[in-house]
Order: structure tokens, then C-alpha cells, then sequence
């Protein structure tokens, strides 16, 4: 089946699968499919969209909003392969997972993996913010809104454990000047995160960086003062007068 493709991260852009710009003017009808979109194939009640998008409206004029902003999104949607994509059961509605791409499902399982090409994809998907730039002044939107961009945020690509986790794999791989790069950023973006400071600690150890590998070891005790770890490490360097 021919797919949609539909770019929540850093802004919203629908594309047919031709590559063609699919144009939605309304900010509620681009506000609906981003929001069956970060769940694709659940199915939502109308209640629950007019609630999220005209929770001020009286129900009959919400309802009417609704079914306007539905009828945008068909008129868009007007190609009969791509009209698949909506799915309606009675008083329900849904994205069909199987005609539509969406590029904040693609992130999620890629920064799931562990591999290192996986990560790197997964860094290379996320362009910004969730939704960046679209404003719709309804407070449960815009709640919701709120928290899908912090969930979001923790598995971004400048979040501390994508980074801890792109470190590791390039130590792995004997790349130890991107896995320090990347060990940095992920202390940078959160001092405290668990054995940040001992992964940069074993990295400069193995490079006989001893006076790096001292000090970001005691760092990890400042923090963890139970890390069996960086005692074990701070126990095999070199003296302290010994470290260049």
C-alpha cells in the first residue's frame, strides 16, 4: 500500500507518498491527525476529540467542529488509496498504522535499540519539538501537548541517555574520541545521571589518562557514594603523584 508520511518533530509536514506537500489550512484538522498520529491504529471516541480540541464549545457546536475539521482532512486525504488512512468505526477514530508513516514512531523505536546505527537514525529523526510552532489555544491540547514534548525530550538526541547510550556503543566500537564526545554531552545535558562520570572515568583509564579518570571517578562518588565502581577503578590507578 501507498503510504503517507507525516513529520511531527520540529514542525508538521504531510506528504503523499508521491513526495507531495498535502496541505491542511486548519490548525485544528493538522492538531487531530498529530494527535491519532503519536498512537497509530488506537482508536479514539469522538468525545474524547472534542473534549481535547473544543473542551470550551457547547457539545453540539463541538460536535460540528469535529465532523468540519474531519471533512478537511478527507478532502485532503481525497485520493482513494491515501482516504484509507482514516478510519472510522461509528463513534470512533483512528490512523491505520499500515498507510502512514509517522516519523515520532520511527524515533521512538530507534532509540529503543541499542545498536549504534539505530541511535544514530534515531538522532538524525528528531528535528525539534514535537508540533513546534503550531498553537491551538485549547487548554487540554495544549496540556497534552505539554507532556508527549517532555516524554519526547528524555529519549532525544540531546538527552543525557541517548548520548550515554551512543557512548557506550562507540567505546565498544574503539572510537573513544566520539564516545568521550558523546559520554560529555550526556553529563552536560544531566551532571547526576546514573554512572555518567564512571563511563568517562573507564574511557580515560583505558587511554592511561589517569588524572581524568581520578577525577571523574571521585565525581561519581560525590554523587553515588555507594559505586562499587569507581571505587574498584579509583583502587587500580596510579597514585595521585604518579598521574601526569
Amino acid at each position: 500500500m501507498a503510504r503517507l508520511s507525516l513529520k511531527l518533530l520540529g514542525g508538521f509536514q504531510l506528504r503523499a507518498a508521491s513526495g507531495a506537500a498535502v496541505p491542511l489550512p486548519s490548525r485544528k484538522a493538522r492538531a487531530l491527525i498529530a494527535y491519532l498520529a503519536l498512537r497509530p491504529g488506537r482508536m479514539y471516541s469522538r468525545d474524547v476529540l472534542t473534549a481535547l480540541l473544543w473542551g470550551d464549545t457547547p457539545d453540539r457546536q463541538a460536535r460540528q467542529s469535529l465532523r468540519q475539521a474531519l471533512l478537511d482532512l478527507r478532502r485532503a486525504l481525497r485520493s482513494p488509496i491515501h482516504s484509507r488512512a482514516l478510519r472510522s468505526d461509528g463513534e470512533e477514530l483512528g490512523l491505520d498504522p499500515a498507510a502512514i508513516d509517522v516519523d515520532v514512531a520511527s524515533f521512538e523505536r530507534l532509540a529503543a535499540q541499542k545498536g549504534i546505527e539505530s541511535l544514530e537514525r534515531a538522532a538524525a529523526l528528531y528535528q525539534g519539538d514535537l508540533l513546534d510552532g503550531l498553537v491551538v489555544k485549547e487548554a487540554a491540547f495544549t496540556e497534552w501537548l505539554q507532556v508527549e514534548r517532555e516524554r519526547l525530550r528524555e529519549t532525544a538526541p540531546g538527552s543525557a541517555r541517548l548520548q550515554q547510550a551512543l557512548g557506550h556503543n562507540y567505546r565498544v566500537q574503539g572510537k573513544p574520541e566520539l564516545a568521550e564526545a558523546a559520554f560529555r554531552r550526556a553529563a552536560d545535558a544531566d551532571p547526576a545521571l546514573p554512572e555518567i562520570h564512571l563511563a568517562l572515568a573507564q574511557l580515560y583509564a583505558e587511554q592511561k589518562r589517569w588524572a581524568d579518570a581520578r577525577r571523574e571517578a571521585e565525581a561519581e562518588l560525590a554523587l553515588v557514594p555507594e559505586s562499587a565502581g569507581a571505587r574498584a577503578l579509583l583502587q587500580r590507578l596510579p597514585p595521585a603523584d604518579a598521574a601526569p
